[in-house]
């Protein structure tokens, strides 16, 4: 990340925009913590094919992720498989494949106690949610 007092407000509010976006349901909402917290943002920075501009914030399109992998390492096309997954996006992902080859970081943002979104997720799928309307 860089230390430039400015750019980094425009971060936090970016991705306190793609925060807001997300809190539609929780496997959304994790999977989207999950894009802001690993591989230092890179996968939620403007320009990426799956990120898109709604009227008031930023979202997600999980849709998107699977069909725009090439370029990717390993660990980091595991990562976004998951992510997608996870976010609805219509890719599903068998964890025993998936999690060993993830790489370091992202496994600690998994294990960390900061992640209660995600468990909030896995807990949470299958029950009705009171989020249930995407915004964009």
């Amino acid at each position: 990340m860089t230390s430039n007092p400015e750019v980094q407000a425009l971060t936090n509010e970016y991705h306190c925009g793609l925060r807001s976006w997300a809190k539609v349901t929780y496997t959304i909402e994790a999977a989207t913590e999950l894009l802001i917290r690993a591989h230092e943002s890179c996968f939620v920075r403007s320009g990426q094919p799956w990120i898109g501009m709604g009227s008031r914030w930023p979202y997600v399109d999980f849709e998107a992720i699977e069909g725009n992998l090439e370029g990717l390492s390993g660990g980091e096309r595991r990562f976004m498989l998951l992510v997608a997954s996870l976010g609805d996006g219509g890719a599903l992902v068998d964890l025993g494949d998936v999690i060993p080859g993830l790489d370091r970081d992202v496994c600690w943002h998994l294990s960390s106690p900061r992640s209660r979104t995600l468990a909030e997720a896995m807990n949470t799928q299958g029950s009705s949610s009171p989020r249930t309307v995407r915004r964009r």
